[in-house]
Formats: C-alpha cells, structure tokens, sequence
C-alpha cells in the first residue's frame, strides 16, 4: 500500500465522518444505549449493547461508501480519472482504507464491493433488505438453539440457548419458553479477527473487478483462506450447552 492509498483513505474518511447523516444516526444510537442502562433485562440490555445501537449510523456509513465509489460515474467524472496515474484498484484500495474511519468496517466493504462489481446507485436498495435481516432471521429475533450461522454475519446477539423448555403444544395448556443459559465471553474476541479479515476480503474481490493478476489472485485467495479458518475457530471456542435435564 502507498501513500496515495493512504491519502485517498484519509480524505474519504474525513468526508465520512463529517457526514450529518451519520452524526444524525449516533443521536439515534445515544437513545438507544440510554434504553440499555434503563432495562433491567439481561439480555435485552446485551442486545443493545452489542452493537446494534450502531446500526442506524452504520447504515448511513455504509451508503456514504458506496456513493463515494460511485461520485465519478455519477458526476460524469469517470472518465477524467483514466488520465490520472491512480487505476481504479489503488482507488478502491483508498475507499477500503477510508472504512476504518467509520469502525463497523465490514459492512462498508460489503457496499464497496458491490458498487465495483454493479456501479449503480440501483444497489442501494439491498440494504435495506440486508439490515432487514439482520434484525430478525440474523439478528435480534431468534427462535432456535444456537448455530453456528449466528458467528459467520456481523452482528451476532451472543446469547447462548439451551433448547426450548415446556411443552410447546397447540393444545391448551401449554407452556413453552426458549432457555437462555448465558452469554459468550470468548467467541466473541474470534470474532472480531473474523470481521477484520472479511473486510479485507471484500476489498479483494473490489480490486478484483478492475485488476486480475498474480498479486490481487493472491490477495484474495490469502484473505478467503484467513476468513474460513477464523470462522471454524469460531465453531471451535463456541459454547455449547446440553438440554436441560427433565425437560
């Protein structure tokens, strides 16, 4: 990496955080995080402060990255930057750089990744149907014993559940309730390894849009190599409750 790199990346970055939008979202995120401390709920203070007070400005953050990518097709621009000495891969390598001032990095080079390979603003809209996702099969609801899908997204809960206890019948009466038997302590530090090779990833497959040789070949298959064994370590350290017993 160079210092041109470098210096798109703290341009771009800059632009980020000064993003009212963004500032607007973390007023969101202060309402949030006071909810937290007012509940007295366990786990649904977890829930909250896991990260899921950052997901209205890491929503923001994500489209500011994306249209950043796309401002040079947008402004009819593009065709200027072919007779500058940065190709389009260094470029997106400075947009990839420029994520770390937004620290929910992975999901802005989800978006990266995703303008190079589809330049169009059209894009935008799956992230709605992503942060959708997030908040129910992915995220927040949870209706099953825990998976191991819930540590390959970006915002696992944590919550470690033992089973469903009761009955759980159509009949009346019925009484069924999904146990909770307590909280990861250690996944969660693999996890973190796991989201920062991710993000380096989807840089790769960005660059790979402009640029295909040895190097970028290398990058790529490096990183996915990274990220695999990361998240079998993940399924490794996981905790894993037995059913309750006489249930």
């Amino acid at each position: 990496m160079s210092s041109v790199e470098l210096a798109l990346g703290r341009v771009e970055g800059g632009r980020l955080v000064r993003n009212p939008l963004v500032w607007l979202g973390f007023g969101v995120s202060a309402l949030w995080l006071r909810e937290a401390l007012l509940n007295d709920d366990a786990e649904d203070r977890s829930a909250y402060l896991i990260g899921y007070s950052l997901v209205v400005p890491g929503f923001f953050m994500l489209c500011h990255a994306a249209l950043a990518v796309l401002r040079g097709r947008m402004t009819g621009a593009e065709e200027l930057f072919a007779t500058v000495p940065v190709t389009r891969d260094r470029r997106t390598v400075g947009h990839g750089v420029s994520t770390l001032a937004a620290a929910v990095t992975v999901v802005c080079c989800l978006a990266i990744a995703l303008v190079r390979w589809i330049p169009s603003w059209v894009v935008l809209l799956v992230f709605p149907v992503l942060l959708v996702l997030q908040f129910t099969l992915l995220g927040l609801w949870y209706g099953t014993v825990t998976g191991w899908f819930e540590w390959v997204g970006s915002l696992p809960t944590g919550v470690v559940q033992d089973g469903w206890y009761g009955t759980c019948s159509d009949e009346p009466p019925a009484y069924c309730d999904l146990v909770v038997s307590g909280f990861e302590r250690t996944t969660p530090w693999w996890h973190a390894a796991y989201l920062v090779a991710l993000a380096v990833w989807l840089v790769t497959i960005a660059v790979l849009r402009h640029r295909r040789d040895r190097a970028a070949g290398t990058a790529f298959g490096g990183a996915g190599a990274v990220v695999v064994a990361l998240a079998v370590a993940q399924q490794l350290v996981l905790e894993r409750y037995s059913p309750m017993v006489g249930r």
